[in-house]
């Protein structure tokens, strides 16, 4: 192993810098026998992962920077039970195909700890398969 010297001058924290595309949070898919319908307004959008802080979508009557108050029930365990979620979303940015990137706004610790329960229940599945 080859250990790099430390310049004089050289701050610890410049030494290490993250890739400025990693996330904060892993992004799952929704299965197919229980999709994440969202709802806000009058529409309803298919989710296509979600994450603890966010989810990705697709829209043609979405705008980048809109903030939505959204709902969506997540399907939980085996019995597929689910957890009716009520949050705020900002638009982040478009992707290719209409695919939208959204941020939770103001998550309570209890949301996204329910999100993040569900997040590791489809990794898990995901595994077994």
């Amino acid at each position: 192993m080859f250990w790099k010297k430390k310049s004089k001058g050289e701050p610890e924290s410049q030494r290490i810098i993250p890739p400025a595309d990693s996330r904060q949070a892993y992004r799952v898919a929704p299965s197919e026998e229980a999709p994440i319908t969202l709802f806000t307004g009058g529409n309803s959008y298919e989710v296509l992962d979600i994450s603890s802080g966010g989810l990705s979508l697709t829209s043609d009557d979405l705008n980048v920077g809109d903030d939505l108050d959204v709902e969506f029930n997540l399907p939980m365990g085996i019995e597929l039970t689910a957890e009716r979620i009520s949050i705020r979303l900002k638009v982040l940015r478009r992707g290719r195909n209409n695919i939208y990137h959204c941020r939770f706004l103001d998550i309570s610790p209890e949301k996204e700890d329910k999100i993040h329960k569900y997040v590791l229940e489809r990794q898990k599945e995901e595994l077994r398969f």
